[in-house]
């Protein structure tokens, strides 16, 4: 069993070079756009992304990435939760525009209007806001923040199962193909503007 694990373990350098191919775009990238939903719960806040591309006829929607996160122990607000998906979102979102290596216009979305006010309005808020705020900003435009009622924010199942995702092992596979179910309908119906 040594011999074969050491035999084994001599390749894994190829396993660096070995590259599988994902198409997440249809066209050329300059007709695609990036867009981060937000959402939480009392149980944690969650983000998800997805590109949106098209050519003549062809439009393609792709789930690119979801980031949930647990609820810290002492329990902000909801307000607060919302905000801290917003933040990961901007992260999120600055980290998959630099591993494209193309400009990509980029939409946020949330379904808090507490959050967008938070963005959009430049008076001092409190310490914990305040701080997230700043990052938000510095990470994305105020303009590319939209509204998405909850019940088309494919970010709003993620905090609710977000328990489940770290300890009850729910299964991926469901839970991504609820995402594609909530998919929003603005991404697939709109062609110009998705404000």
């Amino acid at each position: 069993m040594q011999l074969r694990y050491q035999q084994w373990a001599k390749h894994l350098d190829l396993v660096e070079k070995c590259r599988i191919p994902c198409r997440i775009l249809c066209g050329s990238a300059e007709k695609a756009t990036l867009h981060i939903f937000t959402d939480a719960s009392v149980y944690g806040y969650a983000c998800c992304a997805f590109i949106r591309s098209e050519e003549e006829e062809d439009l393609k929607v792709s789930l690119v990435l979801a980031k949930a996160r647990v609820a810290p122990v002492k329990r902000p607000t909801i307000p607060r939760l919302e905000l801290l998906g917003a933040a990961i979102g901007a992260r999120v979102a600055s980290t998959i525009s630099e591993a494209l290596n193309f400009p990509l216009k980029t939409y946020f979305w949330t379904d808090s209007m507490i959050v967008l006010g938070w963005i959009i309005n430049t008076e001092p808020w409190n310490t914990f806001v305040g701080n997230i705020i700043k990052e938000i900003r510095e990470l994305t435009n105020v303009e590319d923040w939209r509204f998405a009622h909850g019940n088309i924010n494919p970010a709003d199942f993620l905090p609710a199962h977000v328990i489940g995702l770290n300890f009850y092992g729910v299964d991926a596979g469901r839970m991504k193909s609820e995402m594609a179910r909530r998919m929003p309908r603005i991404l697939a119906i709109q062609r110009d503007n998705p404000s």
